[in-house]
């Protein structure tokens, strides 16, 4: 199962979407997630726009994520 959207990226004006975000992680979730990450200080490889535990966490999504 894909993480849903996390509400914080739209709420961080981190959203890259014309629609949604949706239920499926796709490639605006991506870029959301990629434009959060950057603005955390991440680069490179670790602001790819994939969750890594330490990111996701980092964002605090209540009750995501974590299968």
């Amino acid at each position: 199962m894909a993480p849903q959207e996390p509400p914080g990226l739209v709420a961080e004006g981190c959203g890259r979407y014309r629609v949604g975000p949706g239920p499926v992680w796709g490639e605006a979730d991506v870029l959301s997630y990629a434009a959060w990450q950057r603005g955390h200080g991440y680069a490179g490889a670790d602001a790819d726009g994939i969750p890594g535990r330490v990111s996701w966490d980092r964002l605090r999504v209540p009750e995501a994520g974590h299968e």
